[in-house]
């Protein structure tokens, strides 16, 4: 018996919460296929490339060339001092820009009631129902997941404004849909966490669960298109 080969997504990776096991598009991922190559290939990520994606080596001694002259092009691209400095200024400028957000203020209050939380009740595990140790699970990989991508979506929206993104879409660009990764993680976690709240009777986490609701009217506000950005795969048929 023969299987179809399945096409993989093109982006599929760009806008997912890299739960690989909750997946339903693993089969059809590039970054995971090369993740597993990896292993495959003992650490050598050149072969996994190879293997994964099936790269095929230069044909020709011009092809060596030409491939060799572009890897060494891209290693002497050496940014010179003056422009290092003004870029790491842009950069600081940025970052303070960031932070000054309402959406950032918001994130930095709901992690340090989910680390305190998480900290506070580390061996509860062993006592959860099934449906609370699932809440659990979702809690704990969202909370490192959240802050990180609300960043880089607001990263990608001030370079936005600033002239400097090159995306030329007013709904399909990165900053959208990495905010509407960020709604979608924060929306599951809030669910997680009132289940945790039901589930042990724990009113800090319901308080956990209505700073994320907080947090994601923020993100709501600062993105009011992040909602309709489609995400290769998932928001897509077929």
């Amino acid at each position: 018996m023969t299987y179809p080969t399945l096409e993989p997504i093109p982006g599929v990776s760009n806008y997912c919460d890299r739960w690989c096991e909750r997946c339903p598009f693993t089969n059809r991922c590039s970054v995971h296929a090369v993740e597993i190559a990896i292993g495959m290939c003992g650490g050598d990520e050149e072969a996994a490339v190879e293997l994964a994606l099936g790269i095929p080596p230069p044909e020709t001694p011009e092809d060596e060339r030409r491939r060799t002259e572009l890897v060494e092009a891209a290693n002497a691209c050496v940014m010179a001092d003056a422009d290092m400095e003004e870029f790491e200024r842009e950069e600081e400028a940025r970052e303070e820009r960031v932070d000054e957000t309402r959406a950032i203020t918001a994130s930095m209050q709901a992690a340090l009631l989910m680390a305190t939380w998480l900290r506070a009740n580390g061996s509860i595990d062993a006592r959860l129902s099934a449906r609370a140790a699932d809440a659990l699970a979702i809690a704990r990989w969202d909370r490192h997941l959240i802050p990180v991508k609300l960043r880089r979506a607001l990263r990608g929206l001030d370079e936005h404004r600033s002239g400097e993104s090159g995306w030329d879409h007013p709904v399909q660009n990165d900053w959208n849909g990495t905010a509407k990764l960020t709604l979608i993680c924060i929306a599951r976690s809030i669910a997680a966490w009132d289940t945790l709240s039901e589930e042990l009777g724990d009113p800090e986490a319901r308080a956990v669960a209505d700073q994320l609701r907080g947090l994601k009217r923020e993100v709501e506000r600062a993105f009011p298109d992040a909602a309709r950005f489609i995400r290769p795969g998932f928001d897509e048929e077929g």
